[in-house]
């Protein structure tokens, strides 16, 4: 029978974000797994920056690493982001590419803002 508690600090100034986090799973009285992870953001008017790094404390590996980036329009939004997490012994690479639009009226081809 297994348990879980997470906690999360989340700190916020002036555009910029940093997360902090720390979580365990027990098993009866004793510690199965734990993870600690940090983030920092940014964020200004149209543009938006994320890193986050999640690591297993008893594996002794990073688990999850991510970057994201997002670019703001008028009526358009557009994101790229790259993402590696390990499961098990599987290591895993994804790379996402988003377009993003909110309102076709004013959209005007080639794209401008």
């Amino acid at each position: 029978n297994q348990e879980g508690s997470f906690s999360l600090l989340r700190l916020f100034s002036k555009g910029a974000e940093i997360k902090l986090s720390h979580g365990v799973v027990r098993e009866k009285n004793s510690r199965v797994g734990e993870q600690l992870g940090v983030g920092l953001g940014f964020s200004s008017e149209r543009l938006y920056l994320e890193a986050n790094l999640m690591r297993d404390v008893f594996a002794n590996r990073d688990t999850l690493k991510s970057l994201q980036a997002t670019y703001k329009g008028g009526c358009w939004e557009f994101g790229a982001s790259f993402r590696e997490s390990v499961e098990g012994a599987r290591h895993i690479r994804e790379a996402f590419l988003t377009l993003s639009v909110f309102d076709f009226r004013g959209l005007k081809l080639p794209i401008s803002r």
